[in-house]
């Protein structure tokens, strides 16, 4: 079932947050499909250049991806700081890169609105602002590709003080449902509370 955004997201819990996109039907998202004999390989690099599109608009840093056959994975933390320290024309030309955006907002960036109609443009540009924690930076985890994490880097795990052993635990492919928070268990009922949730699962592997 579809949740709210607002109840997935406690930015007072965490920033970090690790996002799975999944082709369904046996869809392929890229690599050669064994059922059909066709190969979508090339779509990889189209992934990997809108994920570095989006993080030149968004707030958004882009800890992390890797781009599977049928999925993808993404670790992102949201900058929060740095929408906030955005201007209000700032906000609304990152906006319009991906979006047409109303003619008021086009107008009062050129001047051309009255107080009225300010305050309108002001308010759109408002609500924009909370949907653009953005902007980051991207990494492969491919030695070979541009933008590679470099290996004597510290693990992702190792700086968000997570236990590697108590992670794989958390991920492991199992019947019952995937966890939707991990880290420590005073953590996670913390971001239970800020999300509005009655219960979340993964409570009972949080070892750490």
């Amino acid at each position: 079932m579809t949740r709210a955004r607002y109840t997935q997201v406690s930015l007072d819990s965490t920033p970090y947050y690790h996002c799975i996109c999944r082709c369904v039907l046996r869809a392929f998202l890229c690599g050669k499909d064994r059922y059909s004999g066709q190969n979508y390989e090339h779509r990889r690099q189209w992934v990997v250049d809108r994920l570095a599109a989006l993080a030149e608009v968004f707030a958004i840093d882009l800890c992390a991806y890797a781009v599977m056959s049928n999925h993808y994975h993404l670790v992102l933390r949201i900058n929060q700081q740095k929408a906030l320290d955005l201007t209000d024309q700032e906000v609304a030309e990152r906006w319009m890169q991906l979006f047409s955006g109303p003619l008021i907002v086009k107008r009062w960036i050129k001047g051309q609105t009255e107080e009225g109609e300010s305050l309108k443009a002001l308010d759109m540009i408002g609500q924009w602002r909370e949907r653009l924690h953005v902007e980051g930076t991207g990494r492969a985890i491919l030695d070979d590709k541009r933008g590679s994490i470099p290996r004597k880097s510290m693990k992702i795990l190792d700086r968000l003080g997570i236990d590697e052993k108590a992670w794989l635990s958390h991920m492991r492919s199992r019947k019952q449902r995937q966890p939707v928070a991990v880290g420590a268990l005073a953590r996670v009922r913390e971001y239970v509370q800020q999300t509005g949730r009655k219960w979340v699962a993964g409570q009972s592997l949080a070892g750490w």
